[in-house]
């Protein structure tokens, strides 16, 4: 007879039921709770374990997650499960355990093709790349037609620098699978990253066709405007406000009640929402606001969405900030601890790059919500109230019609920069050793275009004997890829002996001694550098740019200005040629940037970090009393 305290079969497929719902919906607790009932009356019950595999997965305790997908394979290998079981124990840094499984599998099954693919993925991530392309031939050579195989692959050519196979075995993988959007959204991204971003907007498309859903390709096809070139902005614009439509379709209806007091004049509660609290440039030009914030008139709160904290993510939590950590906490979740802690102003720091969370922002969990610094263009959504920038960047006039936030203009620089302490003191010019001009040109290789080369082509014609420095991974590792790159240059007149190619460095010191090599930086367009174009002036390098009629091509400009060499800021092509070509003849001219740029800097608004600081919670402020007036109409 059945214990009447047992539940039946029927009962239990009702809980897994909604434990798939909960867990679909990102109700972490909900899914774990039901779970663990089930699991109660049925320890033994895989898709109940698998569930909470996953949600303590989310929560980011994965070596538990790992351990309940290790016994899941264990007990029953099962392909379908092996992309997790790799994935926990990697972020849980468990990789011998895993290499150790597969190995034991393939041995058992030497035609395991998944066995092989996610052996090689393993050893891909534990950095022995000798095992992996054995493994991931071995799979494709096994199953020529699985595309996952490819793939993976791909992910190990790319890995490697081999950029024409890596691209090649990627091209395979979409053959082989038409219908996967994220075959294409890292098709999408590998163009990008050799500087075919406008080839790559197709590719975003058609994840965004096969994926509508999917906020972060929407995110990435938006991200990768900045580096286009055949795109006026007001497409870009619309783009924004069509990605915004369906983000506060799926976020509800926003709150337009808040309890926090409409106080003027009383300490504010200002929080940042950034997943870049580590070793990233977002959080080198943070760290000193964050520092400097005058406690007596603001509560500072920072809501980390980091994914892999280092030594910099322990620093912000030395700080005397409210640390709240939402990594794998739902977006409702976050906004009910938002406006628990009753924050003022909610500042984004991501906009749409990698791991946003711009769906809190859509919810408007805050009274004032500011978007600044991570991202060079609109989030389009109607909730974010500001975008704080400057009058260099925005011109008056000029760009307003490209956002959907209110622009608020500081009265100098839109950022601040604090440069490493460790770095490297000033060298003489390398021109008077050489003889010959070097320019330098160490912006991501994302935004280089073809019109950009011609540009910067023009320049090297003019100057008999000049040299362009090209600082790029794949470019200095991969033949291929560098011969085709010399083909371009080549077809606009410059041989490869003017060219020098370096790899990346490792570190920032070695970064900024490979820019004092450098004369003269050329910037680049219609995406500028930032970080970039900051470390060059600080090693006492000018830095040549063209400003265009967007922010992301007006950063450079913004920095030279606030530096006190708007000199250098070019308004169209041909001005852009004549300063550099002007500037390279003129030795003393040069000498005078070396020896005075970073004394200018020192001095100037760019690295007034007191000053910056005040001019941030003056910009709070007036946004806080605007919403109190609101508020009392």
């Amino acid at each position: 007879m059945r214990n009447q305290a047992e539940p039946n079969v029927l009962y239990l497929y009702k809980l897994l039921d909604m434990a798939r719902f909960h867990l679909e919906a990102g109700r972490w607790g909900e899914t774990e709770q039901i779970c663990q009932k089930v699991i109660m009356f049925e320890p033994e019950n895989r898709e109940a374990r698998y569930m909470l595999a996953h949600v303590l997965a989310a929560r980011g305790d994965f070596a538990a997650a790992a351990a309940i997908m290790m016994e899941l394979c264990n007990e029953t290998p099962c392909e379908t499960l092996y992309p997790d079981l790799v994935t926990f124990h990697v972020k849980a840094d468990r990789l011998n355990a895993v290499t150790a499984f597969f190995r034991k599998r393939v041995g058992d099954d030497p035609r395991d093709c998944a066995a092989w693919l996610y052996l090689g993925q393993a050893c891909l991530d534990m950095g022995d790349k000798a095992q992996a392309g054995q493994a991931l031939l071995r799979a494709t050579r096994l199953k020529p037609d699985d595309a996952k195989a490819h793939y993976q692959l791909a992910m190990y050519h790319n890995d490697c620098c081999h950029m024409a196979e890596a691209e090649r075995s990627l091209r395979n993988a979409v053959q082989l699978d038409p219908q996967s959007h994220h075959y294409c959204n890292w098709l999408a991204g590998f163009l990008k990253g050799l500087g075919r971003a406008d080839e790559a907007v197709d590719w975003y498309l058609q994840a965004l066709t096969l994926s509508d859903q999917n906020e972060a390709y929407f995110s990435n096809y938006l991200m990768n405007f900045l580096c286009t070139t055949g795109y006026p902005p007001d497409f870009v614009s619309r783009e924004h406000l069509r990605w915004a439509e369906k983000c506060c379709r799926a976020a509800g209806e926003p709150w337009c009640q808040f309890e926090n007091e409409p106080d003027p004049e009383r300490r504010l509660r200002i929080a940042y929402v950034s997943s870049d609290f580590y070793s990233h440039p977002v959080a080198f030009f943070i760290e000193p606001l964050l520092t400097l914030h005058d406690q007596h008139d603001v509560d500072v709160y920072i809501f980390s969405n980091v994914e892999k904290e280092d030594y910099i993510t322990e620093q912000f939590r030395q700080r005397s900030c409210t640390w709240r950590q939402i990594r794998g906490v739902n977006n409702m979740d976050v906004c009910r601890m938002i406006r628990e802690e009753r924050i003022d102003i909610l500042v984004d720091l991501g906009g749409h790059t990698r791991r946003n969370r711009l769906p809190i922002f859509a919810k408007k969990p805050a009274p004032v919500q500011v978007t600044w610094l991570g991202y060079a263009n609109t989030t389009g959504l109607p909730t974010m109230d500001y975008r704080i920038t400057d009058a260099v960047a925005d011109p008056p006039g000029m760009t307003e019609s490209q956002y959907s936030e209110q622009l608020f203009r500081l009265p100098g620089s839109f950022i601040c920069y604090h440069p490493p302490l460790d770095s490297p003191g000033l060298s003489p010019l390398p021109l008077l050793e050489r003889g010959a001009v070097t320019f330098v040109a160490y912006n991501n290789f994302a935004k280089l275009n073809c019109p950009l080369l011609d540009l910067w082509c023009r320049v090297l014609r003019m100057i008999p004997g000049s040299r362009l420095a090209l600082k790029d991974r794949a470019l200095a590792n991969d033949v291929e890829f560098r011969m085709e790159m010399l083909d371009l240059f080549a077809q606009r007149g410059i041989t490869a002996d003017r060219l020098i190619i370096r790899d990346r460095t490792e570190t920032v010191h070695a970064h900024l001694d490979a820019l004092a090599e450098g004369d003269i930086a050329l910037d680049s367009h219609p995406y500028s550098g930032t970080t970039t174009t900051c470390e060059s002036l600080w090693m006492g390098v000018p830095v040549v740019t063209l400003a265009g009629g967007t922010h992301a091509s007006r950063v450079s400009a913004s920095l030279l200005t606030s530096v006190g060499v708007p000199e250098l800021v070019a308004e169209s092509d041909d001005d852009f040629v004549a300063i550099a070509v002007a500037l390279a003849k003129d030795t003393d001219r040069l000498q005078h940037y070396r020896w005075n740029l970073r004394e200018m800097m020192l001095n100037s608004s760019l690295m007034d970090l007191q000053g910056f600081a005040r001019q941030m919670e003056s910009a709070y402020r007036q946004m806080w009393r605007k919403w109190c007036q609101q508020f009392r109409c």
